[in-house]
């Protein structure tokens, strides 16, 4: 049995990512269109997702309307999000910002800006490591839009976070 070229990259994603930093999970989503391929947790920098992709013979990957929205959707909402097309010369990779999604889509993957060029391996998972996704609450908005600054109060098991219009959020404990 043949693997496919995209199993190929996710093993070596997997390989590179899994230990104790990084827990990377795939998924196959047909209930929500253009869900990326890998959702992964790092340890300290949290929760980022990963379109896999490969180079096509005219230097393109194919991109549906679907993935176009879902990335651009969540990148400019501020979500950690990727596509990392392999299949290029010499084994490379190439990893791009979710906000990419629709300009990759459109032309050919030499001439779109990525976040890094080069084999998938120790400098590659330093960028994957340097991905900040929001943790929550960093800060809470309020139904009539308004911004509030969170301000925390210990509790014994979880965290109580108030803001300045007295609307509580309980945070139970991770552990």
């Amino acid at each position: 049995m043949t693997v496919k070229g995209e199993t190929r990259l996710w093993k070596s994603l997997k390989k590179l990512l899994e230990g104790g930093e990084y827990i990377v999970s795939r998924l196959e989503s047909y209930v929500t269109p253009g869900f990326p391929d890998c959702l992964i947790f790092h340890n300290v920098t949290g929760f980022f997702t990963v379109e896999l992709k490969l180079i096509k013979d005219n230097n393109r990957v194919m991109i549906s309307p679907f993935q176009i929205a879902w990335n651009m959707r969540h990148s400019l909402a501020g979500a950690a999000c990727f596509i990392l097309v392999g299949g290029l010369p010499k084994g490379k990779v190439k990893l791009f910002h979710g906000s990419r999604t629709k300009e990759l889509a459109q032309s050919t993957v030499d001439l779109v800006p990525g976040l890094y060029e080069g084999r998938l391996g120790a400098r590659a998972r330093w960028y994957f490591r340097e991905v900040q996704t929001p943790k929550l609450p960093y800060v809470i908005q309020s139904i009539d839009q308004k911004v509030h600054e969170p301000r925390w109060a210990p509790g014994a098991r979880g965290t109580q976070m108030s803001s300045s219009n007295s609307n509580n959020l309980y945070i139970p404990p991770f552990r």
